[in-house]
């Protein structure tokens, strides 16, 4: 029963993950980061479906993830790593709002309280969070240089390809999940355990 309660909250959160990014980010092309944020550039460049993106990056994701950290992290990430991309598929893709401010202030925080129920659960949605654990576990980079770092590259790639404007809104969406994400943390008298990072 605990572990179906477990499951069922980790799938709400990456249906409301899945509801901010194809309501809001991805009618405007707003990639604020992961593998969600490529599945909307790459969707832009090549016209496939963001979630088949998804799912191909986040298969390479575990692939990595069960060669370099070992079955246990594996595990931990596998689940979200597949259902996110099949619930972009099922997810209508409409325009909540054609305001482009209002749209990535709403989708980050929806995309907050979804990434805050998946951590809550010990788990996460697997893609770009993976090669940060990697980075730490061989080089000693920190988790959050690693992630910061990758997240980035998706960011300044919005430049290239969409324009400054579309840059400084993924930035300023990365942004606000770290800062809710936070609120969210000290709201609950708790720091939200990262255990899925490491072999704890």
């Amino acid at each position: 029963m605990k572990n179906l309660f477990k499951y069922l909250m980790i799938t709400l959160g990456l249906l409301i993950l899945s509801i901010s990014i194809n309501m809001f980010f991805g009618p405007h092309y707003i990639a604020a980061g992961g593998t969600s944020g490529l599945g909307i550039l790459l969707e832009y460049l090549v016209q496939v479906d963001r979630s088949l993106i998804v799912l191909a990056l986040n298969s390479v994701m575990l692939l990595l993830a069960i060669v370099y950290l070992g079955k246990q992290v594996f595990m931990k990430v596998l689940y979200g790593s597949l259902v996110l991309p099949l619930l972009l598929t099922y997810v209508p893709k409409i325009m909540f709002t054609e305001n482009k401010i209002l749209s990535i202030v709403l989708g980050s925080l929806i995309f907050s309280v979804g990434m805050s129920i998946v951590y809550s659960q010990n788990s996460s949605s697997g893609g770009t969070s993976i090669p940060p654990i990697i980075l730490k576990k061989y080089f000693n980079i920190k988790l959050s240089t690693g992630l910061f770092f990758i997240d980035g590259i998706v960011i300044l790639l919005n430049w290239s390809i969409f324009g400054f404007d579309q840059f400084l809104l993924a930035l300023t969406s990365n942004i606000l999940v770290l800062l809710t994400m936070n609120l969210f943390s000290k709201l609950s008298n708790k720091t939200v355990k990262n255990c899925w990072f490491s072999s704890c």
